[in-house]
């Protein structure tokens, strides 16, 4: 089967650019089904796949995500208020959604919530369902912009359902 890799990039620089003023879905066909992507804003999307939501970097309060419904999976690259807001995930994770975040981002959740989280590092695997979650690294190479985004702190995500793989980058 061709794989298919799909760049949904998150990020600060590339994401105005793809999403801004764009309230339109893009939609692919893949070995087990369509894939469709809703821009939020900024670095937020939803992918609907297989009767399944997945939440990237969910900010903005539940408004924008009432249409999907709960989670089945929420992924958050890091601690950045533009790609984390711990009200809107709590508000969007049913009792079944699986949160998958760095160790960063867990500590960022009230102690009673943390238990929720998959915490993965750089390199690190998660299997969701059929699916395959990689952390990936997620960080700045550019001397003044290190402090920013060091080197094993946040996670870009690489997720393998079915022969494609979409590649989130965060703010790589």
């Amino acid at each position: 089967m061709k794989q298919l890799l799909v760049f949904a990039v998150a990020c600060v620089f590339l994401a105005p650019v793809i999403f801004a003023g764009s309230s339109s879905d893009d939609t692919i066909a893949t070995g087990q089904g369509s894939l469709t992507f809703h821009p939020v804003e900024h670095a937020t999307f939803v992918m609907k796949w297989n009767g399944t939501t997945i939440a990237v970097d969910p900010i903005g309060g539940e408004g924008p995500y009432k249409a999907f419904g709960k989670a089945d999976l929420i992924l958050i690259t890091h601690i950045h208020g533009d790609h984390l807001s711990v009200d809107t995930v709590k508000g969007l994770a049913g009792p079944s959604t699986v949160i998958v975040a760095p160790a960063s981002v867990a500590e960022k959740f009230p102690e009673v919530d943390r238990g929720r989280i998959t915490v993965v590092a750089n390199g690190e695997s998660v299997n969701w369902g059929e699916s395959v979650i990689q952390a990936i690294p997620m960080y700045n190479l550019a001397p003044d912009r290190q402090g920013f985004h060091p080197k094993g702190r946040g996670n870009g995500y690489v997720v393998t359902h079915g022969g494609t793989r979409i590649y989130i980058a965060g703010d790589t």
